[in-house]
């Protein structure tokens, strides 16, 4: 219990802060003196700098480590966990098309060079935003449903067999991939494309989003459903699995069949990796939503640099959960070490090694 007090903690802390600042000068372009530090346009470049190279990085990085986990996951027989795995692994490989799709056709430079990506991107730029936030979340509930069904598994383990089939995995994880998709379509109701004097598309509020209420109820229940429930279940389910599994290891200890009962330090492994995984990028995601639906949606370019690069790095860290769960796979997880290094560099056969040194010795 001690990672949910601190996550509602930082919460708290973190709500007094935003409404606190609210009505300061560092939502304000303007500095100490009455100047502006930067100007719009500077801004607005940076930003876009910042914006376009860490995405594209991201969705590199997304795309290259999930195909690599699907491999492996995809060569194992398919039990629970790994229908969950493979759903996250799938959704976040997807994020990272969606994440590269958005870098480039949100670019100003590119859209002036190319007349042909002004037009794909005021069509398209909109859906695939929509359709890369309901994958993200669609990973997040799926790996809810995970750290559930390993607490099960830890807590019940006869009853999981029964309880826990593989088709009922499936049937899951579509329909929270349904849900997902379809609780963000107030996105779509919210966003729309326009074009500058310059013929230049972009993002902005339809006719819809800009009513303050509807924004708010929007932006509040995003905030609810998306980043506070899921995050308190998954410190409350990963504790309570940590503790049981803990309280298995030191009962195997105390008996004789100890070694016989070594399988929990592998779900203990797998449980931490997700934990500190998704903790890590959660938090960053429930602060980044706790101010837009503080300060009402605020956009980037209306605060100040210092701000706007904060929020975006906040941003950053949340999509980094796209690539992140690979290194923590790999890092608790031994067994998808040991199957990843075999896919990557290969494996090493020293009886047919063997047999040849034997073959060549008995023609000497």
């Amino acid at each position: 219990m001690h990672l949910t007090l601190l996550v509602s903690l930082v919460i708290v802390v973190t709500i007094v802060k935003a409404q606190n600042t609210t009505s300061s000068n560092l939502w304000t372009t303007e500095g100490r003196d009455g100047q502006t530090p930067f100007s719009w346009y500077q801004r607005m470049g940076l930003v876009n700098q910042i914006s376009f190279y860490g995405n594209m990085n991201i969705g590199v990085l997304a795309v290259i480590t999930n195909v690599i986990t699907l491999r492996v996951m995809l060569k194992h027989k398919p039990t629970t966990p790994h229908v969950y795995l493979i759903c996250i692994a799938a959704c976040v490989l997807l994020t990272g098309v969606a994440i590269m799709g958005n870098a480039v056709m949100g670019t100003t430079s590119l859209l002036r060079k190319y007349p042909k990506l002004r037009v794909v991107s005021f069509h398209a730029q909109v859906p695939c935003f929509f359709v890369r936030l309901a994958l993200g979340d669609a990973s997040t509930f799926v790996l809810n449903a995970l750290s559930l069904d390993r607490l099960i598994a830890i807590k019940h383990p006869m009853q999981h067999i029964s309880w826990c089939t593989v088709r009922r995995a499936r049937i899951v994880c579509i329909i929270l991939l349904g849900f997902s998709f379809v609780f963000s379509t107030n996105f779509l109701l919210r966003k729309t494309s326009t074009l500058t004097p310059e013929g230049i598309p972009y993002q902005t509020t339809s006719n819809i989003g800009k009513i303050p209420l509807v924004d708010a109820i929007f932006m509040h229940t995003k905030f609810a459903i998306q980043r506070a429930i899921p995050l308190t279940r998954m410190c409350i389910t990963n504790t309570w699995t940590i503790q049981q599994v803990i309280k298995g290891n030191r009962f195997c200890r105390s008996t004789s069949n100890s070694k016989d009962q070594s399988g929990g330090v592998q779900c203990l492994g797998m449980t931490l990796g997700i934990t500190a995984y998704f903790l890590l990028t959660h938090t960053s995601a429930a602060f980044y939503a706790l101010n837009q639906a503080i300060n009402d949606n605020v956009s980037m370019y209306s605060v100040s640099s210092e701000l706007s690069i904060f929020l975006m790095c906040l941003e950053f860290l949340r999509w980094m959960g796209t690539f992140l769960n690979f290194f923590f796979y790999l890092l608790f997880d031994s067994k998808f070490r040991h199957n990843t290094a075999v896919l990557l560099l290969g494996q090493f056969r020293p009886a047919s090694y063997g047999e040849k040194v034997t073959q060549s010795s008995s023609k000497i």
